[in-house]
Parts: structure tokens; C-alpha cells; sequence
């Protein structure tokens, strides 16, 4: 008998085998938004995360923004570690948002969602 949970992560590691050999890494989006089951965040992840995207200064629609992110996030850690101090300076961007008014203090952490999903 398998333990509490177990089958659970044995169908999500199979999912994620098995989307790495059909997309190969090609293409990061497409198994970020997989891992997903919920259909509200397939919704609203990736705007959440194009956010993030667009806070980095990454160029070009969401699929490309996530691949330069991988390729860059996989030359960092060998480099100066940019990315690692990207996310202080997020976290101050919405603090700004919320004293404008333009979103609500309960939204910040569901900014935070989808790009510490997508890492």
C-alpha cells in the first residue's frame, strides 16, 4: 500500500516526464501552464507572470519573455546572481501600487504566485 499522497506525486512526476520528452524544454510556458489543473490559474497566472516579465524588462509577447527569462535564469546562477535580487525590487514596485490605490494589499502575494511557480 502506498503511502498518504504518494499516487498523487507518482501522476505528477509521470506528467512532468512526460512533458519534458514531448516539449523537450522548448518550450517553458507551455509546461508551466500544464503543471496547472485549475483552470482560474491557467487564467490568471500567466498575466500575473508577464508582470514579473515586463518588471525585468523582457521584450515580446509572454512565450517569448518566458524563454529569454529560462535562458538568462540558467546564465545567472553561473553569473551575478540578477535575477535573485530582481524580486526585493518587485516587491517594492507593488508596495508603490497599493499606496497608489492601484491594487489591493491582498493582491501582492498572488503576483508572487506564478513567477515562484514558474522558477
Amino acid at each position: 500500500m502506498l503511502a498518504k499522497g504518494t499516487s498523487r506525486r507518482i501522476r505528477f512526476m509521470t506528467t512532468m516526464i512526460f512533458c519534458r520528452f514531448i516539449l523537450k524544454d522548448d518550450d517553458p510556458l507551455a509546461l508551466f501552464l500544464d503543471m496547472h489543473s485549475s483552470p482560474k490559474s491557467k487564467r490568471q497566472y500567466p498575466s500575473r507572470l508577464q508582470v514579473f516579465f515586463n518588471f525585468l524588462g523582457l521584450e515580446g509577447d509572454i512565450e517569448n519573455q518566458a524563454e529569454v527569462f529560462v535562458t538568462r535564469f540558467k546564465k545567472d546562477n553561473e553569473d551575478d546572481r540578477f535575477l535573485q535580487r530582481k524580486p526585493l525590487s518587485f516587491s517594492r514596485g507593488q508596495k508603490i501600487r497599493v499606496e497608489n490605490k492601484e491594487i489591493s494589499p491582498s493582491t501582492v502575494p498572488n503576483y508572487f504566485k506564478a513567477p515562484q511557480a514558474f522558477i
